[in-house]
């Protein structure tokens, strides 16, 4: 389900190829990852140090065929559909638990009021079918991790109709 750059795997989900003979084994993975782990993981690759406060971490060890620990989560903002103009949403990812918020509320902070739709990767691959009524303990869990961590609604890549001066003020 969904398209690029939408908040459904279909806009999250990239497949990813690494090669380095002798290095990097050849094998399949699905290791859930994101584009903020690159720098971080060619800091590494390069023998240095990642700048500081970045989101993302080395995957050095999963490339090398070494385990390592899935992210806490994944988190991407975007439109939701429909309503032109209306507040951006957001997608979380925890495991094989993937919560999608079309619509944030005005505030644009993440709130236990959210319609959050919830599904199972690891069942429901495609998106089919929201499981939030059968699973509400995890969509709170999912509404309160993103809570925790401040994480705004905002969605910074996205087109807007303010002039750029008054983003940067």
């Amino acid at each position: 389900l969904g398209h690029k750059r939408s908040l459904f795997e279909g806009g999250t989900r990239s497949p990813s190829m690494a090669r380095w003979p002798g290095r990097v084994p050849v094998r399949s993975s699905d290791y859930a990852w994101a584009f903020w782990d690159v720098l971080p993981t060619f800091a590494e690759l390069a023998g240095t140090d990642a700048p500081e406060g970045l989101d993302g971490q080395s995957l050095v060890p999963m490339l090398m065929g070494r385990e390592q620990a899935p992210p806490e989560y994944l988190f991407w903002t975007w439109p939701g559909p429909g309503r032109k103009g209306a507040p951006s949403g957001y997608g979380v990812r925890v495991g094989d638990w993937k919560g999608v918020v079309p619509h944030c509320t005005a505030a644009l902070e993440p709130s236990l009021d959210d319609k959050l739709q919830l599904y199972d990767l690891k069942r429901d691959p495609f998106e089919t079918t929201d499981v939030a009524a059968q699973h509400q303990n995890v969509v709170r869990q999912l509404k309160e991790l993103v809570m925790s961590k401040g994480i705004s609604c905002h969605c910074y890549q996205c087109p807007t109709s303010l002039p750029l001066a008054e983003i940067v003020v």
